[in-house]
């Protein structure tokens, strides 16, 4: 009884000894495939970079585009050799810049004809241009008195006016509110000193002037009386 009793211990110790053995193959096998691969993973090599420029392609290009097929460039404009210009080309073009005609003076935009032909022969232009201190004038009828005086009171020297020659002086003076005249200067001469002095000598010939219009609430008005004479 004794021996059949320690059989069977022996060989349940042995089947429990089996079993460990297999649970314990069993475990490594899971292991090495469930955890293995996180520690031996393969190197990929990844290509490198690569920059790209995309282009649009023409309008007028409707096709396909095939491997191997190679879209026609335009050529650059060729570039035009610049040549010096001959002798006579220069000679042209002085000619021509010669030719053109100087820009017509300007007249003032207040400028009026006072006579014509006040010299022997029926030759010599005299006109005038007035210009204001002030841009609060409205009064046109005191303004064109004062021109109408000073133009029949102006008698330019005979020959201070060569044929084809003109002659400008400028006037300056104030008047007064009851109309006479303050001090008149030349203030832009005309390089002939009978000329100016014959112009100052109409100012202060037509003094006085009628009074200054009520409405106008300045105690002068500046005057400045241009005298223009041309044969």
């Amino acid at each position: 009884m004794e021996t059949i009793g320690y059989d069977i211990a022996s060989e349940k110790k042995s089947n429990l000894i089996s079993m460990a053995i297999s649970l314990t193959v069993h475990l490594l096998i899971i292991f090495f495939v469930v955890y293995l691969p996180f520690f031996h993973r393969p190197q990929i090599s990844m290509p490198s970079v690569l920059d790209v420029t995309l282009y649009d392609f023409p309008e007028e290009f409707s096709g396909d585009i095939t491997a191997g097929e190679v879209m026609p460039v335009e050529k650059p404009p060729e570039q035009t050799e610049l040549v010096d210009p001959s002798d006579a080309e220069i000679k042209r073009m002085k000619k021509r810049k010669n030719d053109r005609k100087p820009p017509a003076k300007k007249k003032d935009a207040d400028a009026f004809t006072m006579r014509k032909g006040m010299f022997p022969g029926g030759k010599g232009t005299t006109s005038g241009s007035l210009k204001l201190d002030t841009a609060d004038f409205p009064f046109m009828y005191y303004l064109s008195m004062l021109k109408n005086r000073i133009s029949e009171n102006w008698i330019p020297p005979f020959g201070s006016v060569k044929s084809g020659e003109t002659k400008r002086v400028v006037i300056g003076f104030r008047i007064e509110r009851r109309g006479h005249v303050l001090t008149p200067v030349v203030e832009e001469g005309s390089g002939d000193d009978a000329l100016d002095q014959s112009a100052v000598r109409a100012v202060i010939v037509s003094d006085p002037f009628p009074p200054l219009p009520e409405n106008y609430k300045e105690a002068t008005l500046g005057i400045h009386f241009g005298f223009v004479c041309e044969m």
